[in-house]
């Protein structure tokens, strides 16, 4: 009797994924859009995060703004790197963005150089309204739809977390102002949450997809 009861239940639950597993879910930003916005990061939330060392990829929090810097490493002949269009001065290595220059060194005529590039995290169009303990930053996904994120900091590392919808649907269903729009493809769901009701869904972890960075002095 255990078992099947067991295999019911299980039953039970994979309907409930299966239910949700081809829908789509955004937020409007409607209720929140008066909320206190991100001014500025405070001083000890400011700083670089390693997001793979190993591809030099780390997160930047800024004042006001977060960016992603990825690092490549460029090996090349020296004679190859002329003949290609590059040029040399002040121990810089010209041809290439940045426009200022890249450093290199230079080790039995070839040129070792690292070049960084820079993403914007969140842009000017996104939004970053202030909760309690850590920061939901909203980024556009069409003209008035919205993802979002809820990112916090301890002393040594700087947590970013999602919602995987389809596993926290039960939940979601709780915010007042929830609609379903469908259209030709797929069921849309659209919450517009209050900040008390995001909170809600932070002290519930309904933010369950995690990833989190160490921080690291300036590389």
């Amino acid at each position: 009797m255990k078992t099947l009861m067991f295999v019911f239940v299980t039953m039970l639950v994979s309907q409930a994924f299966a239910q949700y597993e081809n829908t789509s879910f955004y937020f409007s930003i409607e209720n929140i859009k008066d909320e206190d916005r991100l001014l500025s990061f405070k001083n000890n939330e400011v700083g670089f995060y390693s997001i793979n060392e190993d591809q030099r990829r780390t997160l930047i929090v800024d004042q006001d703004s977060i960016s992603v810097r990825s690092g490549f490493e460029i090996v090349i002949p020296k004679k190859e790197a002329i003949q290609k269009g590059f040029t040399f001065e002040d121990g810089k290595m010209f041809g290439m963005e940045p426009y200022n220059g890249v450093h290199y060194e230079e080790v039995n005529d070839t040129i070792v150089a690292l070049y960084f590039q820079f993403d914007h995290y969140f842009g000017e169009n996104d939004l970053i309204i202030i909760g309690k303990k850590g920061y939901f930053l909203f980024t556009p996904e069409t003209d008035e739809l919205f993802s979002c994120e809820y990112i916090s900091f301890s002393p040594n590392e700087i947590n970013i977390f999602s919602i995987d919808h389809v596993d926290q649907m039960k939940a979601i269903q709780k915010i007042t102002d929830l609609e379903k729009a469908k259209n030709t493809k797929l069921e849309t769901y659209i919450a517009n949450p209050t900040l008390k009701e995001l909170e809600q869904l932070v002290k519930k972890d309904c933010f369950n997809d995690l990833r989190s960075y160490p921080k690291v002095e300036h590389l």
